[in-house]
């Protein structure tokens, strides 16, 4: 869908440009926000003396790989300013930036032979560890004095379906009509 939105189409021939124009591209509003997240930071990286100095895309070559992974390593994280980005964050950042480089090589703006080979290889997700919570701070959750229906009575009762439904992602309990 996206390579359709983007074919036939005088392109931007610069990274940011063209990432932005991908991620407007995008029909899922959460892909979007995500990409959005990704081409900030990216901004971010390309910002010299308060300005930002868009790249082209012959400029992204295996030391710009390495420089903008450094980059993410310093990020502050929003969850806890004391520490960078996570390795799993990091990776996500380049597989999104890998999905701008194949769709600028599926838009001729691009050759894959100029693809940096490091770029791949920055893709790599360590397991976490799920922390569910236990039966009695479910209990707790459930025996909570609130005023019926108000917005955090509908929380909590939605919470818990999810979490009785197996474990049901929120945002699909959300879907559920």
């Amino acid at each position: 869908q996206v390579a359709n939105k983007l074919k036939d189409k005088e392109h931007k021939a610069t990274l940011l440009a063209f990432a932005k124009e991908c991620m407007q591209a995008k029909d899922n509003l959460g892909t979007q926000d995500r990409w959005g997240q990704s081409i900030n930071k990216l901004q971010a990286y390309l910002t010299k003396g308060g300005r930002v100095v868009d790249i082209a895309f012959k400029e992204v070559t295996p030391a710009f790989v390495d420089g903008y992974e450094d980059f993410l390593q310093r990020w502050q994280n929003s969850r806890d300013r004391s520490r960078g980005l996570s390795a799993n964050t990091i990776a996500k950042e380049f597989k999104t930036l890998r999905a701008i480089l194949n769709k600028a090589v599926e838009a001729g703006l691009m050759q894959e032979r100029n693809m940096p080979a490091n770029l791949k290889a920055k893709v790599k997700e360590t397991p976490t560890a799920i922390v569910g919570l236990e039966d009695w701070e479910l209990q707790k959750i459930a025996q909570a004095d609130l005023q019926t229906g108000s917005h955090l009575w509908n929380a909590r009762n939605l919470y818990l379906f999810a979490m009785y439904a197996q474990g049901m992602r929120l945002g699909d309990a959300l879907q559920l009509r």
